[in-house]
Order: C-alpha cells, then structure tokens, then sequence
C-alpha cells in the first residue's frame, strides 16, 4: 500500500501545516501557501485596499509566515487565530508604511481601532466565521467537477433559499431527484470540509 504525501517514511502521519512546521519540508511550505492564498485574500478584502496593494500585502504575508511559522505554538492556540493576527498585523504595518493617499490612512486607522478594542472572544469568533465560510466555499470548488448535471446548481439553490417545488419546475425534475442531489453533494462537501480542516491543521 503506498503512503500518502502525509506520511514520512517512518509511517507518522503528519498535516501539511506540521510537515512544513517540523519536517522543514519545502514542497509542504509551498502547498500550504497556495491553500491559504484565498483565505489571506478574504481577510484582507475587509480592508480597502488597490489590488497593486493587495498583492504587495500577500507576499509580504507569505515571507513572514516562512519566517515565523517555526514560533507558533499550538499550545498556547490554535493556528487561524494566530495566521489571522498576522495578516492584519502585515496589512496594518503596510498600510502606516504606505500613507499615500488619505484613503490608505483611514483604512488603516479604522482596522486598526477595531483590532485593539476586540476581545480575544470576540476577534476569534469573527475569523472562526471567516474560516468557515472560506474552508465551505473552497470545499464546494473542490467537490464541483465531481458531479454532472445539475447537482451542484440544485445543492446551491436549496441553500440560496429556493423551495423543492421552485427547484423541481426550474430543471424538470422530481422532489426525490432534488433530495437526492443534495444529499450527494451535501455528503461530499462534508468529507471535503473535514479534509481540508484537518490537512491545514496541526494535529492536536
């Protein structure tokens, strides 16, 4: 039986985030760069930023997460609360260093208010709600080419609130076929989203 991309020769299963954090395992570093790419650039749409800014923002993101990835200890937290804090901390620091336009400065004097005055509760809530918006909507593009037909429109449109019946006369199909395209992908996407979480978690 061959070994996934997780398991080192000594038959040690290890998350992609453990295999860059202890095994300094560069094509692990590069994967989990390109998984958190999109949750980086969802934190930082909630800050008025170009898109010349944005990408100055994430690399920078990206070189201090190579440089300090070896101090996070997941035993004072778990990592989103931890990343999440360092993408701000970079987009904040870009921004005071970046105060070109009015715009840059009252985007950051905003954030920033609203990052000192949050409580660890309440700030880890509201990335807690980030992430899973994120890891759903990534997991979903995951499970997409999956399916044929019509089964992940029907899927989103259930949750986009439709009823069967609107469901049913839209693409012609029956109440049982609609209960049973969701279930199909509503399975999937579950797998998917447990995948994803524990693959960019440390392991507990």
């Amino acid at each position: 039986m061959c070994k996934s991309s997780s398991e080192p020769e000594n038959g040690t299963s290890y998350t992609l985030l453990d295999r860059a954090l202890n095994l300094n395992d560069n094509e692990a570093w590069q994967v989990l760069l390109d998984e958190y790419s999109n949750f980086i650039h969802y934190i930082l749409n909630t800050f008025r930023l170009t898109a010349a800014d944005r990408d100055d923002v994430v690399q920078l993101i990206a070189i201090n997460l190579t440089k300090h990835l070896d101090k996070y200890d997941q035993s004072v937290g778990r990592f989103r609360p931890w990343f999440a804090r360092m993408i701000h901390n970079q987009c904040l620091l870009y921004l005071r260093q970046n105060r070109l336009h009015k715009r840059r400065v009252d985007a950051a004097g905003e954030h920033e208010v609203i990052f000192d005055q949050s409580s660890e509760s309440e700030l880890e809530q509201r990335i807690i709600d980030e992430w899973e918006v994120y890891i759903v909507n990534k997991a979903l593009e995951n499970v997409r080419p999956i399916f044929s037909g019509v089964a992940v429109e029907v899927f989103e449109m259930a949750l986009d609130g439709w009823s069967t019946a609107e469901i049913c006369q839209k693409y012609s199909i029956t109440e049982g076929s609609v209960y049973t395209l969701k279930r199909r992908v509503r399975k999937e996407l579950m797998l998917e989203v447990d995948r994803l979480t524990r693959n960019l978690e440390p392991k507990s």
